[in-house]
């Protein structure tokens, strides 16, 4: 796949796999249409041995206090985060951010609440490689509750990956009014109306695909491109 495009990654956060890059601009009211992807997991990509801290500092650009005072429920893959700052990504990993511990949101999160997330997840000091160029991991991200309100748009106005069937069937479920609420899509960099993506042929939906959903400045998405 070509990334000579406008606004493309750099390599090296391109997950292997990608076969669509998708750009999506939307009324400045209905970001929260997608948050539902958040819900369900996607993937995000950090340098290997980052920790929980500096992916929430970094990417999410989280601060300190919203740190202590919001996020009061992260896991890692399934364990309990009790030091953000040594707590380290692997590939694959699932960091799931909650504002609150609650059964539901267990549920949510993993399946049925087992005894693995009543315990901390075993903190690993971060990588001290000097001058080495750093590898790129994938890993998956969950939001919830009033998480999905202050950061879900900065998420997905920055870009996340997931699978491409996923994101088939997220489209294929939205009711009409969801429509509505889309100003411009760019597939591949190729400008097309957003319901084309219902008419994309099914061959188009394999692997990975890059999503980006941003809104349209000042409800106008006339300079968006």
């Amino acid at each position: 796949m070509m990334l000579n495009r406008l606004n493309a990654p750099a390599e090296e956060s391109v997950p292997r796999g990608v076969t669509m890059m998708i750009r999506l601009c939307c009324k400045s009211d209905r970001m929260k249409d997608f948050y539902p992807l958040l819900l369900r997991g996607v993937m995000l990509r950090a340098e290997q041995g980052a920790t929980v801290r500096s992916v929430l500092s970094g990417q999410l650009k989280m601060t300190d206090e919203e740190l202590c005072r919001r996020a009061r429920a992260i896991f890692l893959n399934g364990k309990t985060v009790a030091q953000p700052d040594t707590a380290v990504l692997q590939p694959g990993s699932t960091l799931a951010i909650s504002t609150c511990l609650t059964e539901p949101f267990l549920l949510h999160a993993y399946g049925d609440v087992e005894t693995r997330v009543l315990r901390p997840y075993e903190s690993a000091k971060p990588s001290s490689d000097v001058g080495r160029a750093k590898e790129h991991i994938s890993f998956f991200l969950k939001l919830f509750d009033l998480m999905l309100d202050r950061f879900g748009s900065r998420i997905l106005s920055s870009g996340v990956w997931m699978d491409a069937r996923d994101f088939e069937k997220f489209l294929s479920e939205r009711p009409e009014h969801f429509w509505e609420g889309l100003e411009k899509a760019i597939v591949d960099g190729e400008a097309i109306a957003p319901e084309a993506l219902r008419r994309l042929p099914g061959s188009r939906w394999s692997g990975i695909i890059g999503l980006t959903v941003q809104e349209a400045p000042g409800d106008q998405a006339s300079d968006w491109a």
